[in-house]
């Protein structure tokens, strides 16, 4: 039907900018400085801009979809490029990065610089965002985290100003590298046992159970039905009005049971489809844990940004790390703890 063909060279360097946007965090111009360094031009034969890199990021054909102005069709699997989570992990990075999400956004709208932490570390004391910073010490450059409201406006927090960069992203790497040893520690079925089919388990029970009881109703509701001839001949036990109540009760209890059967075959349906999704973040985790500690600050950052919700720090050096709910559901599936929050407190000490 459509004649559009896929060429093997070229969805090479398609997924390898996705990557470096999406996994690395560079930014589009940065992507395309790095195409233009390796040598690698875009199909027309000129170099990579940052438009260009921009307009491929948004453009659904990679997912495998055509688009005619506000119309979209159906998946092509044969015209796929880059897989539903990277496109979705681009989309999601692309609109953090616009300027007007820039003080809430919770994923790194640049990766220069040395500090872990961008975008989702938070002053425990007034709940402002913090910020990396260097500052001189003694003749030597020091990171450290400051408080924005604490650095602005005084009077807005009373808690301690500016941290210790070194130390905090030290914290945190640690409890990192934990959790990717916890994670790694437990296989696909195992977690997937836990996480999974005892929420499939439950969807079944309750899905047959919805539909013993919506047959049980639509057969009181035809027998209420049934009556209306009796009444018509006086030979019923039901006075008009009365059987007709109680035909409008029945139709609306069989009609909420049928909306609750559709949704839960919607719910049993997406559970059973995500146990191949958990089987590929599964092997995602373990593929972080194996190249966190040896890859470069930004595809650090970008890893610690896909784990971890907020950071907050106050005074003392302590430090609380949210877990995002993804890793937080496997964390708690692998180690069977039930808090939603990692704690790590350590004595204030010098950068």
């Amino acid at each position: 039907m459509y004649d559009i063909l896929v060429k093997d060279e070229e969805a090479v360097v398609v997924r390898e900018i996705f990557d470096l946007y999406a996994s690395r965090g560079l930014g589009a111009k940065t992507v395309a400085r790095e195409m233009t360094s390796r040598g690698i031009r875009n199909q027309h034969g000129n170099e990579f801009t940052q438009s260009t890199v921009r307009h491929m990021l948004g453009n659904c054909i990679y997912r495998g979809i055509l688009r005619s102005g506000d119309t979209y069709s159906q998946v092509f699997e044969h015209l796929r490029i880059v897989d539903n989570v990277t496109w979705l992990r681009t989309q999601e990075l692309l609109e953090s990065r616009k300027t007007a999400w820039q003080e809430t956004t919770k994923l790194p709208r640049v990766v220069r610089g040395e500090a872990l932490l961008s975008g989702n570390i938070i002053c425990g004391h007034c709940g402002a965002h913090m910020t990396a910073t260097s500052v001189v010490s003694r003749g030597c450059k020091v990171l450290r985290y400051i408080c924005n409201s604490g650095n602005k406006y005084v009077h807005k927090c009373d808690g301690q100003r500016s941290y210790g960069a070194k130390t905090v992203d030290g914290i945190v790497t640690k409890l990192l590298l934990e959790l990717f040893g916890t994670l790694a520690d437990v296989s696909n079925v195992g977690i997937l046992k836990r996480r999974l089919n005892l929420s499939l388990s439950e969807n079944k029970a309750a899905h047959v159970a919805a539909i013993r009881h919506l047959t049980k109703k639509e057969s009181e509701l035809a027998d209420l039905k049934s009556e209306v001839v009796k009444v018509i001949r006086g030979e019923s036990k039901f006075s008009v009005g009365l059987l007709n109540e109680a035909i409008e009760i029945a139709e609306r209890e069989v009609t909420r049971l049928r909306e609750e059967v559709t949704a839960l075959e919607t719910a049993l349906t997406n559970s059973t489809i995500k146990s191949d999704e958990f089987v590929r973040q599964h092997g995602e985790y373990i593929h972080w844990a194996q190249v966190f500690a040896d890859a470069d600050r930004s595809e650090q950052k970008m890893i610690a940004a896909r784990m971890i919700e907020r950071v907050e720090v106050r005074r003392g050096m302590e430090i609380s790390v949210t877990w995002k709910a993804d890793a937080d559901a496997w964390r708690n599936a692998a180690t069977d703890l039930g808090a939603e929050t990692a704690h790590y407190s350590e004595e204030a000490c010098a950068v």
